[in-house]
């Protein structure tokens, strides 16, 4: 999207709803996914032991879900800059979701 806006070029919206729908079940498969693995092995309680994971956990899973309704929203609407906003949203979410476990909640012995 970038390029094109950068070269003025053209988008493909057939080729970028397509990755955007798909990028949308899969967020969305993801997250399900996620929560139902926290609830069912019971690993709920110690999310909320330390304050800044609990922050850093809220705010990965409300920017994922923010960029997924907005890759939707895109598919509906055909709007372009819901479709960029979707993809920068999941990114930075996906990116505290690897950051977080490395940097914050790591404990050498």
């Amino acid at each position: 999207m970038l390029c094109c806006v950068i070269w003025k070029r053209a988008m493909d919206m057939e080729v970028l709803d397509e990755a955007a729908r798909i990028t949308s079940y899969l967020i969305f498969g993801w997250l399900a996914w996620r929560l139902l693995d926290i609830i069912f092995r019971g690993a709920w309680a110690p999310r909320f032991i330390s304050i800044v994971l609990l922050a850093c956990f809220w705010l990965e899973t409300l920017l994922i879900v923010a960029g997924g309704w907005m890759l939707r929203k895109s598919l509906r609407t055909h709007e372009t800059r819901w479709m960029f906003l979707g993809y920068i949203f999941s990114s930075l979410g996906g990116m505290i979701y690897r950051f977080s476990p490395t940097t914050l909640a790591f404990v050498p012995t």
